[in-house]
């Protein structure tokens, strides 16, 4: 599998979808069952073997596995039992970073130390200096000229006094993407990656509007 780029997208794209916060409503789990089901048959077989979970005893002396033992079906239904019963978090967490109940916690030395933070109930992700600075630097050697005055724009925005959340949202709106994530990276709150992997604008504005609301309400969690 380390050779096919779409398989390997697939076990980040599992590890997304099983790091959102549970399901609370039928349609919810059913969604989220389908959404897993989708994914590639290896790339399920993976994050199955690296939780440990068996979602068919039939293959455990095997050397070889084959997708006749082990069906999409019943590993996307393992992972959702192991999301529902096997883990204290509720709310959505950064994988792998998540707390077993009843076995050890996994190890995982390549995973980055947990930096969020929070403000309301709103979660972000907090870069080290070094990395915010990089990233600082290389959006502004891509940002085009209309980006670049964007961001003049949401300072201005950001300074003005919250008498109107939805003005100052619709000002916001005005932003580009670019200038969005830009001011976002120079203030340090960084939305957590969805499940498409793509940062929409309405999740920066999210975390700006937040900012303003919350100045002196932020917790991090190391």
């Amino acid at each position: 599998m380390e050779t096919d780029i779409r398989a390997l997208g697939d076990v980040v794209k599992g590890h997304q979808l099983l790091s959102q916060s549970l399901p609370s409503r039928g349609s919810e789990t059913t969604k989220l069952l389908k959404q897993l089901n989708d994914l590639r048959w290896h790339s399920l077989f993976y994050i199955c073997n690296d939780l440990w979970i068996g979602p068919s005893r039939d293959y455990l002396e095997d050397t070889k596995v084959s997708s006749k033992k082990v069906s999409r079906k019943a590993m996307a239904e393992s992972l959702l039992s192991w999301r529902k019963h096997d883990i204290s978090e509720a709310a959505r967490f950064v994988w792998p970073h998540f707390t077993m109940k009843e076995r050890s916690n996994p190890i995982a030395p390549w995973a980055p130390p947990l930096n969020l933070g929070s403000s309301g109930d709103v979660q972000y992700n907090r870069l080290t200096a070094q990395d915010r600075e990089a990233a600082m630097k290389e959006l502004a050697g891509e940002m085009n000229y209309q980006s670049a005055i964007r961001v003049g724009h949401v300072h201005r925005f950001l300074c003005q006094p919250l008498d109107d959340q939805d003005k100052l949202e619709k000002s916001l709106e005005t932003a580009t993407v670019d200038a969005l994530k830009y001011v976002c990276l120079d203030i340090n709150r960084i939305p957590l990656r969805p499940v498409s992997g793509n940062t929409t604008k309405a999740m920066l504005i999210e975390q700006l509007i937040h900012w303003v609301r919350f100045p002196n309400h932020i917790t991090v969690t190391n």
